[in-house]
């Protein structure tokens, strides 16, 4: 597929080369994650990544696909993880490695969260979870705006 091909060049290229920390975020990962080569090279880019100050951030509305793919999680240092349903969550937890009766306590958990809050866990699912609200800038909300935006971003109080 052309797309991975750019992608994969582009990604290498400002990983390899670029002298620049920066962060990098992939929309839809899920993706490129079940690109089988595609996945490799996330797994080599995200190893060069860190030395360079580089943060590489996959964003799936699919959380069971990260769950699936070794590479993806194994990587992961922190994984935040949104409202979705109790079973479903309680399968990721689960696929993480979380004992039964733990992910239950987590999957309740993050089925009531409120509208972008999200449970921030350490080691990919593992671990003390805490909440995290997230507030988009003032910048993005124009930005979407602009573009027909019907996602329901509002800043924050309002």
């Amino acid at each position: 597929n052309i797309v991975h091909a750019v992608l994969a060049w582009f990604l290498y290229h400002i990983v390899t080369v670029g002298k620049n920390p920066m962060d990098i975020f992939i929309d839809e990962g899920w993706r490129l994650l079940r690109s089988g080569p595609f996945s490799d090279l996330l797994d080599e880019l995200g190893r060069r990544a860190r030395k360079r100050g580089i943060g590489v951030t996959l964003i799936t509305h699919l959380p069971q696909d990260l769950a699936k793919n070794p590479t993806s999680m194994s990587m992961a240092s922190t994984a935040l993880i949104g409202r979705m349903g109790p079973d479903e969550a309680f399968a990721f937890f689960r696929s993480m490695g979380v004992p039964e009766a733990e992910a239950r306590g987590h999957a309740e958990n993050v089925s009531r969260l409120a509208p972008r809050v999200f449970m921030a866990s350490p080691s990919g699912g593992r671990g003390a979870l805490f909440p995290v609200q997230i507030t988009l800038p003032a910048t993005w909300l124009r930005f979407w705006e602009s573009l027909g935006n019907t996602m329901g971003f509002q800043e924050a109080g309002k």
